[in-house]
């Protein structure tokens, strides 16, 4: 039995140089391919839990307009509109408080965490943050459509006068360069002669390239952003899905349900 055990031990030996190499190379390989999946599926559960955000807050806006006469909170403007005097209650930038300022002072939200999309967090690394002098500005994430309140594209409207809140836009995605801008708390898209969507950074999630661009994309592959709309409810969009930005009926009429509510 002793030489027996002895003659099958001494056949065992251990891993060649060779066939280590290959066991590396075999779990490299399963770990670039896993890696794009978990970061994908990290993605996911950010774009969702945006997507959650933008529905609280649309119902903390709806609050507002119940309480409001029916209008939307006004967007950080001068006592006299573009280029005025100071008002009485401005903030650091000398304007009124942004949308987002308005519902968190008045009550409507209780943390101003809502404001902050979880896959700009990294991102925006050096950009100035929400309060300035131990007063919250606004929110750097999330901008208003600018044609529902008073931005310096007219009268602010009621939302009895949207024709089609659920296909109307209230909030989309954005990332303010400075908070004090008062141009990036609002965003809006331009009349069919003159197309394209200003202040939206698109490609927000699912985007492996980060890409961000302030224009309307004419092909962007790949990404997507959260939509919010005036019946409150929110939804993930393709870039790919939206309508093109030229100067066609498509785009002119996407336009003016989208964004002007009519």
């Amino acid at each position: 039995m002793k030489n027996k055990f002895s003659k099958s031990f001494s056949k065992l030996h251990g891993f060649t140089l060779i066939e280590l190499l290959v066991v590396v190379a075999i779990i490299a390989i399963l770990a670039s391919m896993l890696l794009p999946v978990l970061s994908r599926t990290r993605e996911r559960a950010r774009q969702t839990s945006c997507l959650n955000n933008l529905k609280q807050i649309g119902l903390s806006i709806l609050m507002y307009v119940q309480d409001y006469d029916d209008y939307f909170p006004d967007n950080c403007l001068t006592l006299s509109g573009w280029g005025g005097p100071p008002a009485p209650n401005a903030g650091p930038n000398n304007t009124y408080p942004t949308w987002s300022a308005r519902l968190y002072y008045n009550g409507y939200v209780k943390n101003v965490k809502m404001f902050i999309c979880p896959s700009y967090i990294e991102k925006r690394r050096g950009v100035s943050n929400e309060w300035l002098y131990g007063k919250y500005v606004g929110a750097r994430d999330y901008a208003i459509n600018a044609y529902l309140s008073t931005w310096g594209l007219g009268s602010k409207k009621k939302l009895s006068l949207v024709k089609n809140p659920s296909r109307t836009i209230l909030l989309a995605e954005t990332g303010r360069a400075d908070i004090t801008d008062r141009y990036y708390s609002g965003c809006y898209a331009g009349p069919q002669n003159d197309p394209g969507v200003r202040f939206v950074y698109f490609g927000t999630h699912n985007n492996p390239n980060i890409i961000r661009i302030l224009s309307f994309p004419q092909n962007s592959p790949v990404g997507g952003n959260n939509w919010l709309y005036c019946d409150g409810h929110a939804e993930y969009i393709r870039d790919r899905d939206l309508p093109k930005a030229t100067n066609n009926p498509i785009y002119g009429n996407w336009y003016n349900q989208a964004w002007c509510g009519n």
